[in-house]
């Protein structure tokens, strides 16, 4: 979305502003609140104030493809990917982000996020781990079957052990550092 071609099209531009709430908003406190070139000053000070008051910590924030938060999601959920078609256990990536100071794991991320947001069947593509999961139904918690098995009320029971046998380990595995 233009939150700058919302703004002109509305016609008070200065009185738009976008509110990006962190998925599950129940849980993540990040609020990025997202100014338009020509947003009041004013709004900006009262959407602070909500943030606040709602107990989310607001970054103001311009208008630009995924605004800040999903950008860097992005390469983080990338280079995970990349790391476990190496053979890095995803167990431990998620362990060690969690360590390093995440509130979860790249692998418990893409989970809750659904493993099928964006993808295209049409469009999948052979070397993406994510597209790998899609093609054989396993979407996430939504569906119960993710990177992660769940139960019939959702709640995870652990790491997906087919993951082992498609795509196996590596003997040599990262650190800390490495991660």
């Amino acid at each position: 979305l233009d939150l700058n071609e919302i703004a002109e099209s509305s016609g008070r531009p200065q009185d738009v502003i976008g509110l990006h709430f962190f998925s599950p908003a129940n849980v993540m406190r990040l609020l990025e609140i997202v100014r338009a070139k020509k947003t009041d000053l004013s709004i900006i000070k009262t959407c602070m104030k909500l943030a606040k008051r709602i107990k989310k910590i607001p970054v103001l924030v311009g208008v630009c493809p995924g605004f800040v938060g999903n950008r860097i999601l992005f390469v983080r959920q990338q280079q995970a990917m990349r790391m476990a078609l190496q053979g890095i256990d995803i167990e431990r990536i998620d362990r060690l982000m969690v360590e390093f100071g995440f509130p979860m794991g790249p692998f418990q991320t893409a989970d809750l996020i659904g493993l099928d947001l964006g993808w295209e069947k049409a469009l999948t593509n052979k070397f993406l781990l994510v597209d790998k999961f899609c093609e054989v139904g396993r979407f996430g918690q939504k569906n119960l079957s993710g990177f992660f098995d769940y139960d019939d009320k959702g709640k995870r029971t652990g790491y997906w052990q087919g993951l082992k046998d498609k795509y196996p380990y590596s003997k040599k595995q990262a650190s800390l550092q490495d991660v």
